[in-house]
């Protein structure tokens, strides 16, 4: 069987879409990853035979980067159709590519799948400022786009076969909101390797042996918390160093706001297949969402499961889905996170207490209920 999957961002770090494409092939589809403006990398991502990457380009402009999201990504059309194959699924990732897997799903007589990462109309308040002169447009931008794209996602998503999504909750909104159901893929290892290289944080970032690491790893964007984290760092025990593993728009905010912090330490991001280990030398991983919206409240972050993975445990606020696990497997910690102070006070006070065995837990939930194949599996049964 043949598959096009669809991405529209880029793949190298963008581990559900590699999962997506690494468990089709293996399961005997020929897949066909399309992806905008790809360029090949010296080491490949993918060494299976059944899989192709092709690029695609984007329709850059003001108004598709800020109204007519789907514009942006229609060129992936035009790239499906010119390998002149009758795929027998179109498996789209995002709201932006519905619109493009519906035209074709029309074209090919072919079945589609939508897997959504997000409650993407929810998420249009963080495209946008709010405050200051700028918040003049920017909340009339807003309004705007989630009026047109409410009811874009409301038509189009009757048109799709079979729904993906990663989370409990967010099956639960669209369920409520479009009347359709979903199954829950959640963004679980592939794979668990071996933990090796467990000092890379402290020998990259010259961090003594009688420090302990807090790790936040992931892209720093807004509604992380990523800057209330920071301040809180200043009243960190003197042992405690704040690992900052990442990059993205917030990068020159946050080292601005870190600097002359020495308990403050940045690193680049990595590829996902060494993330793990990277992840393993630190002693707690954090996550503090910001509910700015409904996608971000009901949000079950990747890092969950990666830290888990990593067996360490993490700290994270009240967030139903993180808290539900961190409740389900006595796998970290839920803190207040009001306030920097409030941070600080909650993450002196677990530092000082053992808790190495929450982080063996963590791995074990993984082993027992969390691995990707389990619910991948269900999937492949329903298509």
């Amino acid at each position: 069987m043949k598959i096009a999957v669809i991405a529209d961002s880029g793949i190298a770090f963008d581990a559900r879409v590699q999962r997506v494409v690494k468990s089709f092939a293996a399961r005997g589809f020929q897949v066909d990853l399309f992806a905008p403006n790809y360029k090949t990398p010296s080491t490949p991502i993918f060494d299976h035979q059944n899989i192709q990457v092709i690029s695609y380009a984007l329709n850059n402009s003001w108004i598709n980067n800020n109204l007519l999201f789907w514009k942006k990504y229609e060129n992936c059309v035009g790239a499906v159709l010119s390998t002149k194959i009758k795929y027998d699924f179109i498996y789209i990732n995002d709201y932006p590519l519905l619109k493009s897997g519906v035209e074709l799903k029309n074209q090919l007589q072919t079945k589609l799948i939508y897997d959504t990462h997000e409650i993407y109309v929810e998420t249009i308040n963080q495209f946008f400022p709010t405050s200051g002169v700028k918040g003049i447009y920017g909340k009339v931008l807003i309004a705007l786009n989630k009026w047109l794209h409410k009811r874009r996602e409301s038509s189009l998503i009757k048109q799709v076969d079979f729904m993906v999504t990663v989370c409990d909750s967010f099956r639960d909104f669209f369920k409520k909101r479009y009347g359709v159901d979903a199954l829950v893929l959640k963004n679980c290892p592939l794979d668990l390797p071996e933990i090796t290289h467990q000092n890379l944080l402290r020998e990259g970032l010259d961090i003594s042996e009688t420090d302990k690491i807090l790790l936040y790893q992931g892209a720093f964007n807004y509604s992380r918390g990523l800057e209330k984290l920071i301040l809180s760092a200043q009243h960190f025990s003197s042992n405690i160093q704040l690992v900052l593993m990442g990059d993205g728009p917030l990068t020159g905010r946050l080292k601005s706001l870190a600097a002359g912090q020495k308990n403050v330490k940045f690193h680049p991001k990595v590829p996902f297949a060494e993330l793990i280990h990277y992840s393993a030398s630190a002693d707690i991983g954090i996550l503090l969402i910001e509910a700015k919206n409904r996608s971000k409240e009901l949000t079950l972050p990747n890092k969950v499961f990666e830290y888990m993975a990593a067996e360490i445990p993490f700290i994270t606020n009240k967030l139903p889905e993180a808290s539900s696990i961190v409740e389900q497997h006595n796998c970290g910690f839920v803190i207040d996170d009001s306030n920097p102070e409030a941070i600080a006070n909650a993450i002196n006070n677990i530092f000082a207490e053992d808790f190495t065995h929450k982080g063996h837990l963590g791995r074990k939930a993984i082993e027992n209920h969390y691995l990707w194949d389990m619910d991948f599996d269900k999937l492949i049964k329903q298509i």
